[in-house]
């Protein structure tokens, strides 16, 4: 029953308490969607339904279990949310292994299926672990190990993630790991940043603005090139 109420104990009109108890909702389903295994969601979590802290509520027959359904901007915002988390989780393979990581290479190459990370780009080592105030850290999950099939025998694809936390206050320009040519990172979710819809990218190896008390997960992706441009090259070297 560990907590802590952000500054302010219950109910509160307090627009920095109440902006930092969401964006830590948002970190919790980050955490949730970007674990192995199947996510445990409770119904009415979706909703913002904290049954007013009580965690023992079957006996309840009033507003501490009910689920209300009028939901306020801020709710509205956070069931969003979770439904893009809840894309991500679906839609990437990485996150639906069949087996537990191994965290040494595969098959003798230099690529391991999941590696934590410093801020400072480099990988962590065992005694890394053991530094005082290890407040932030990242998690790289890499689909060249990914090594599963379909029922057909067809490799199964999925997209490399990198996820960073950040449980302290300051700011981090969490350097990200390098990419290869034609390669970058497309950030996919950050908790201190909901409402962001457009797609922005970072080249491997840049640093990423990771604010203070937030995750973020980013893909790798592949430029692609616009059809009508990739069309001339195409003709333009059978003309050449």
């Amino acid at each position: 029953n560990l907590s802590f109420n952000c500054g302010h104990e219950g109910p509160t009109s307090d627009s920095q308490v109440r902006a930092l108890r969401e964006k830590q909702k948002r970190n919790l389903i980050i955490s949730l969607f970007v674990s192995q295994g199947v996510p445990m969601v409770r119904s009415g979590d979706e909703l913002s339904h904290s049954q007013l802290g009580n965690n023992n509520a079957y006996c309840q027959d009033n507003s501490i279990n009910w689920l209300n359904w009028d939901l306020t901007s801020e709710k509205r915002d956070f069931l969003d949310f979770l439904c893009r988390a809840i894309e991500l989780k679906q839609g990437n393979p990485v996150l639906q292994k069949r087996d537990f990581f191994s965290g040494r290479p595969v098959h003798g190459s230099d690529i391991k299926d999941i590696s934590w990370h410093e801020p400072t780009g480099k990988e962590m080592l065992h005694e890394s672990w053991a530094k005082h105030g290890l407040k932030c850290l990242g998690m790289y999950l890499a689909a060249e190990a990914l090594e599963e099939v379909d029922e057909n025998g067809s490799p199964i694809i999925g997209r490399t993630l990198f996820i960073m936390m950040n449980a302290q206050q300051e700011r981090i320009s969490f350097k990200l790991p390098p990419t290869k040519s034609g390669e970058h990172w497309e950030s996919t979710l950050d908790s201190a940043r909901p409402q962001q819809k457009n797609v922005n990218s970072f080249q491997g190896g840049g640093s990423y603005p990771l604010e203070g008390e937030s995750t973020a997960v980013l893909q790798l992706s592949v430029i692609d090139f616009p059809k009508k441009l990739l069309t001339k090259l195409v003709f333009a070297g059978k003309e050449g």
